[in-house]
C-alpha cells in the first residue's frame, strides 16, 4: 500500500520574474497552510515614470512564489514576491498596491495575459473563474432588430463564439427564450445539440488550458427538447481521469416548463490543456438534447495535515534492517510487538509512525522482485495482513456541508494474491464513506484510489474527531 493523499501541494517556480522588494501587510487568514499559492496585484506609480521604463499603471501576476508555513501571512513575506516578466530584476517604485488576490495554485498563461491586459483598470479576478468560453450561448444575442420574429423560436448557425463545430456540415441552433423558444436555463438562450450528422451527430468542442494535477468541476444543464419523444448527448473530457458521460431525458415538457437537469462531475487534468467535447446522440432529426450553462472551475481542496503519508518515516541505527542513511534495508520492515518475528523483521512500538494497526501491519521496503512497479512516493509501504486495518486521527473534527478527499496507493506483491482494498472516512465511529475492491491492480503493480464524500449539514459525526481507516477485505 502507498500513502494516502492530503498533504500539501508544490507547484514549480515561473521561468521569467520580476522581484519586487515590497512587502505586504494584513492579509489575514488565508487557511491553506504549506500550499504553494500564487499573487495577482496592481502597482500604480506615483509620479508617473519612476518605474524604470515599465507602464505607468501595471498589473503583474507572481506565480507560484508564495508558500505559507500557517495559515496566517500577517506582517509581510520574508522573500521578494517574483513577478512575471522577461528577466529577473529588482526595483522600487513610489506609489500604490492595489487590486491584490491571491490564487490557491500557479496561474497558467492565459490567466496571466488577461491580468496583465486589464492595465489600471482594476480587473484583477478574485478567482480563475469558468475556464469556457460562452458555456452560456448568450453570444451572439440575437434581437428583434436583428430580424428575428416574435415566433421564430430558434436560430440556427455555422459559427458559436468560443466553440469548434467538428464536421464540414457542422451547424447548431439556439433556443430564443423572448422568441417563442424554449426558456433558457440561465440567460435567455440555451442551445439545442443535434443527432443527425453522421453516425454519432453533430459535434461541439472547446478547448481549455489546465493545470496538470489540479482538479475541476465541470457543471451543465440538459433537457430534453418538448417536441422530442427523447433526447441523448455524450459528455468527453480529454486529458482526465473523467471517463465519457451520457445523459439521457425522457420526461415529458414544454417550452415554458423544460425541466432543465443540473449536473456535476469532477475531473483531474493530466496536462496543460483539456478538450471538453459534446456529441449529439439523439435519435430524432431536428429534435436534440437542449444545453446551457456550461462551466469548468477549479476546485480547492485545503490539504488536511496526514502525519507520514508515504511510510517513510520508520528509521533506526541497527545495521541489520538499516542502512548507513537510516532507512529501511530492501526486503526489511518493522512490525508491531505483538507479531511474530523473522531474520528480515523488527518489533517497534511505532512499526507505522503516526499510525495505529489492528491485527498484523507494519512498514516494509519492498524490492522490485515483490513490487516491480511501485507507487512513485518514496520506497516504503505500509502492510498488512489478513482481516487488519490501520488507523489516523488527524488534527482535525469532522464539518458539515463538506467535501474530503482521499487518496490513496495500493499494490499488488508479486505472485501473492492481492488482498483486497478499503478505504474509508468516519467521523468517531460514525462511517462518512468507503470504497471497497473499485480496482485490483495488476501482479507487482499499484493503482491510485479516490473516495470523495460529502458531509450533509445535520450529520451526526459533526464535531467528532475525523479518522482514515485503510484496510484489506481479505479474511486470510
Amino acid at each position: 500500500m502507498g500513502h494516502p493523499g492530503g498533504g500539501p501541494e508544490t507547484r514549480s517556480p515561473s521561468r521569467d520574474v520580476w522581484v519586487v522588494r515590497s512587502r505586504f501587510h494584513g492579509l489575514g487568514r488565508l487557511g491553506i497552510p504549506g500550499r504553494w499559492l500564487a499573487l495577482a496585484l496592481q502597482l500604480l506609480a506615483e509620479p508617473p515614470g519612476n518605474l524604470q521604463g515599465f507602464p505607468d499603471a501595471i498589473t503583474a501576476a507572481c506565480t507560484s512564489q508564495f508558500h505559507l508555513e500557517g495559515p496566517y501571512a500577517i506582517g509581510g513575506l520574508a522573500t521578494p514576491l517574483a513577478l512575471d516578466s522577461a528577466t529577473p530584476r529588482s526595483f522600487g517604485f513610489l506609489g500604490s498596491i492595489d487590486e491584490l488576490s491571491v490564487y490557491s495554485g500557479a496561474l497558467d498563461g492565459t490567466t496571466i495575459a488577461r491580468i496583465q491586459s486589464a492595465g489600471a483598470s482594476g480587473k484583477c479576478p478574485s478567482g480563475l473563474g469558468n475556464r469556457m468560453v460562452n458555456g452560456d450561448f448568450e453570444t451572439p444575442r440575437f434581437r428583434a432588430e436583428d430580424g428575428i420574429s416574435p415566433e421564430s423560436r430558434s436560430v440556427r448557425i455555422r459559427q458559436l463564439p468560443g466553440w469548434e463545430g467538428v464536421g464540414g456540415n457542422a451547424s447548431v441552433d439556439l433556443e430564443l427564450e423572448g422568441f417563442g423558444g424554449v426558456q433558457a436555463g440561465g440567460g435567455v438562450q440555451c442551445l439545442e445539440l443535434e443527432g443527425i450528422a453522421g453516425p454519432e451527430g453533430f459535434v461541439w468542442q472547446q478547448r481549455i488550458t489546465t493545470l496538470p494535477g489540479q482538479t475541476y468541476r465541470l457543471r451543465l444543464a440538459y433537457a430534453k427538447h418538448p417536441e422530442a419523444t427523447a433526447s441523448r448527448v455524450r459528455v468527453e473530457v480529454s486529458d482526465t481521469d473523467l471517463v465519457p458521460l451520457e445523459f439521457h431525458q425522457n420526461t415529458p415538457n414544454s417550452r415554458t416548463q423544460p425541466g432543465w437537469v443540473w449536473t456535476a462531475s469532477e475531473f483531474t487534468a493530466k496536462g496543460d490543456s483539456t478538450r471538453v467535447r459534446f456529441v449529439g446522440l439523439s435519435p430524432t432529426p431536428g429534435l436534440g438534447m437542449l444545453l446551457d450553462a456550461i462551466s469548468v472551475e477549479e476546485v480547492l481542496f485545503v490539504p488536511i495535515p496526514v502525519r507520514n503519508p508515504g511510510f517513510e518515516d520508520l528509521v533506526g541505527t541497527d545495521p541489520v534492517h538499516f542502512g548507513t542513511d537510516g532507512r529501511l534495508l530492501p526486503l526489511h520492515y518493522g512490525t508491531f510487538p505483538s507479531n511474530p518475528l523473522d531474520a528480515l523483521s523488527f518489533h517497534s512500538s511505532e512499526a507505522i509512525p503516526g499510525w495505529r494497526s489492528v491485527t498484523a501491519g507494519g512498514t516494509l521496503h519492498p524490492s522490485t522482485q515483490q513490487v516491480p512497479h511501485p507507487s512513485p512516493d518514496g520506497h516504503n509501504v505500509a502492510w498488512i495482513n489478513g482481516s487488519g486495518a490501520i488507523l489516523q486521527t488527524p488534527p482535525q473534527t469532522v464539518r458539515g456541508g463538506t467535501v474530503y478527499r482521499l487518496r490513496a496507493d495500493f499494490s499488488d506483491a508479486l505472485e501473492v494474491p492481492f488482498g483486497g482494498s478499503l478505504m474509508g472516512l468516519y467521523g468517531g465511529e460514525t462511517l462518512l464513506g468507503e470504497a471497497r475492491d473499485r480496482t485490483t491492480p495488476a501482479d507487482g503493480g499499484s493503482v491510485t484510489e479516490l473516495l470523495q464524500i460529502e458531509v450533509p449539514a445535520d450529520s451526526p459525526a459533526i464535531g467528532k474527531p475525523l479518522e482514515i481507516r485503510l484496510a484489506t477485505t481479505s479474511t486470510s
